[in-house]
């Protein structure tokens, strides 16, 4: 799942979920997620190189009524920070947030999903 502020907003981040154990409608509770943080426009790339370090607490999702979509909530937090891939910075993000989107009904194939996310993170 991947994520962005609006536009206009400084800095331009894009945050990229990768979760473990999420299927089609089924709630999620304390599932490993791997994070990577991307500063636009910038060559910073931050991240947790595993699933290890962050943890979805929960995650529901709410079936909408076109076939395959759902409205999706989670929250989490990280217990480490996440690592600059060509540097030496670090960044914690302690809890995130996010709500938005998903349609299991792509044609990227079974399990795929295209995410529609807003999101909200704290460091």
């Amino acid at each position: 799942m991947s994520f962005q502020r609006s536009t206009g907003a400084k800095p331009d981040l894009l945050f990229v979920f990768g979760l473990t154990g999420v299927r089609e409608g089924q709630p999620v509770r304390e599932a490993g997620a791997n994070l990577t943080l991307i500063v636009q426009g910038t060559p910073k790339i931050f991240g947790t190189l595993g699933d290890s370090r962050c943890t979805v607490d929960s995650l529901t999702q709410r079936r909408l009524k076109t076939p395959g979509a759902y409205r999706v909530e989670a929250r989490g937090f990280c217990t480490q920070p996440a690592h600059e891939v060509r540097g030496a910075d670090v960044v914690l993000v302690r809890t995130f947030e996010f709500a938005g989107l998903v349609n299991y009904g792509t044609a990227a194939g079974a399990g795929a999903a295209s995410v529609d996310m807003a999101t909200q993170a704290r460091r």
